[in-house]
């Protein structure tokens, strides 16, 4: 995967986006306190495309916006 450009996406995206390298995802929390995911890996098996992706939500607490 060819790494995003963070200071570039950060320069415009209403929260700070940033590399969690154990997971190797990208990831942002919102102002509820929800870590949004997404990770892009190489993948052969869906015809004409390089990568396929997986977008994954993390909580700490419920949250009543639910």
């Amino acid at each position: 995967m060819k790494p995003l450009l963070l200071d570039k996406i950060n320069a415009s995206a209403p929260y700070e986006v940033y590399w969690h390298e154990k997971s190797r995802t990208y990831r942002f929390k919102s102002v509820f306190g929800v870590v949004l995911a997404i990770g892009f890996d190489d993948d052969d098996i869906i015809e004409n495309a390089e990568f396929s992706n997986t977008v994954a939500m993390f909580r700490v607490k419920p949250n009543s916006q639910d």
